[in-house]
């Protein structure tokens, strides 16, 4: 089977996955922003890796732990992102852009939860409670979750471009795939032309 046969499949086969992944994103900021919800699934995820960032840092200073299962949350989801990004993997990197807006959501729904205590919690500890406190901030808390949130916002507005921008970026790439092929092709013939002239080669036999 020739390139020629090949291209439209692998042009469809590269959009499809853009298009299915938009309404993923979407999903994602009408749970988390539009009706303040958590997001089914990634939910799990974040608080798996809320709870890990504690643990990873058991041995660091009481705040820092703290802060490490919150951070944690936001920052592993965002470096999977931009791994994806430097590989030049859109759509993984937009979906994982929108999974770290939604950990911020979360955490921004914890922060503002400091001065309540009212979600349930899987210790005896409030993280931000005590963070706040330490800081004399409790009554910060609110614009604190404000500017979280905010930051999510734009993580997640940031995924749904470049998964929006995802098939573009894959055309781009093809069409200097086959450019750089195609000058390699006359490297080639020119290589061959300069050895062997073709009035000089032998017919085979």
């Amino acid at each position: 089977m020739d390139a020629d046969a090949e291209a439209p499949l692998t042009a469809w086969e590269a959009t499809w996955r853009y298009v299915a992944g938009i309404p993923v994103i979407l999903l994602i900021g009408w749970f988390a922003f539009i009706h303040d919800r958590p997001v089914p699934i990634l939910s799990g995820l974040d608080l798996a890796t809320h709870e890990f960032g504690h643990f990873a840092v058991f041995w660091a200073p009481r705040l820092v732990v703290l802060a490490m299962g919150s951070l944690f949350q936001i920052a592993f989801p965002l470096s999977i992102a931009v791994y994806f990004a430097f590989k030049r993997e859109w759509l993984g990197a937009g979906l994982c852009a929108a999974w770290a807006g939604a950990a911020c959501h979360a955490v921004s729904l914890y922060i503002a939860d400091a001065p309540y205590g009212a979600l349930p919690l899987i210790g005896t500890e409030h993280d931000w409670s005590a963070i706040l406190y330490e800081f004399s901030a409790v009554h910060r808390a609110a614009s604190l979750a404000a500017f979280v949130k905010d930051v999510g916002v734009v993580f997640w507005t940031g995924g749904l471009a470049l998964c929006a921008a995802g098939p573009y970026f894959v055309r781009r790439k093809r069409e200097h795939t086959t450019t750089d092929e195609a000058h390699m092709d006359d490297r080639m013939r020119q290589s061959a032309w300069a050895v062997v002239p073709p009035w000089d080669r032998r017919p085979r036999t």
